[in-house]
């Protein structure tokens, strides 16, 4: 974890949730390693993910925290055969003396690529279907047919589901 803002500052409640898909990965008995006074426990989730949580709380005065951490670490088995898969951390924070706010801070995801060919899935929303293209991971995907649906306008294609984000075929 590292801190996005301030000094080095006094550590009293430490919260991280890495996520990862059982599907294509498998995690290694015996690998996870944890710094000092951090705890941690595995759940499964929906969907064949997989959470490792790893927690700190101090109650007496804290603990100092540089500005960038290690917390723990472990180690994964990719068992995928093809595709893509990203370990994320989701829910972390660093939290203040009286538990009121937490310090800004941020982690990295990590995607491992094992096959180069990629399929890309196009939701119309209730429009008519639009076929799914195979492309090589990295490459550009070709702008569909726009699909149609009675009574509705096609405004464009978005990266995420709230349409808050457009994408660009000749960029993106």
């Amino acid at each position: 974890m590292e801190q996005t803002e301030g000094d080095d500052t006094t550590m009293y409640a430490m919260q991280n949730e890495i996520q990862y898909d059982t599907e294509f990965f498998e995690l290694v008995p015996d690998s996870l390693n944890l710094e000092d006074g951090i705890r941690s426990s595995e759940v499964g989730m929906r969907d064949n993910k997989q959470r490792i949580y790893m927690n700190y709380l101090s109650s007496s005065g804290g603990k100092e925290w540089e500005k960038k951490v290690k917390v723990g670490s472990f180690q994964l088995k990719v068992i995928g055969e093809e595709g893509t898969s990203t370990i994320t951390n989701e829910d972390y924070l660093v939290s203040t003396a009286d538990g009121k706010d937490h310090f800004q801070s941020n982690t990295e995801e990590l995607r491992v690529v094992i096959s180069t060919e990629c399929r890309v899935q196009f939701m119309s929303n209730g429009g008519t279907e639009v076929p799914e293209q195979t492309v090589v991971y990295g490459e550009m995907i070709q702008e569909p047919e726009q699909p149609t649906r009675e009574g509705y306008e096609f405004k464009g294609w978005y990266h995420d589901i709230d349409t808050t984000r457009k994408w660009n075929f000749n960029i993106n």
